[in-house]
């Protein structure tokens, strides 16, 4: 296996993750996620983890009359999930 996980979830909603995360605490496994590709520092990669996989969270939503604690304004901001990727956007 080298440096691949041996283990994976391909999270598609926030419950995965946060089931994931869980599952990790649980069993004291080492965690690396990996969004849309490859990390060429090595993130994404490690022996004997448990690897969280976010490329297909592709969920976008345009928020109509938005507005920041601080109250500003902003014009449809966009809320993107971990998988989607900016030509997506």
């Amino acid at each position: 296996q080298g440096s691949v996980p041996r283990l994976a979830v391909d999270a598609t909603t926030p419950a995965h993750v946060q089931e994931t995360i869980r599952f990790v605490r649980k069993h004291n496994l080492r965690l690396v996620m990996k969004t849309t590709g490859h990390d060429y520092l090595g993130r994404s990669t490690a022996a004997d983890a448990l690897l969280l996989w976010l490329h297909h969270m592709k969920s976008i939503e345009v928020i109509e009359g938005y507005s920041s604690c601080d109250g500003t304004s902003y014009d449809k901001p966009v809320r993107v999930a971990a998988g989607v990727q900016w030509g997506e956007v």
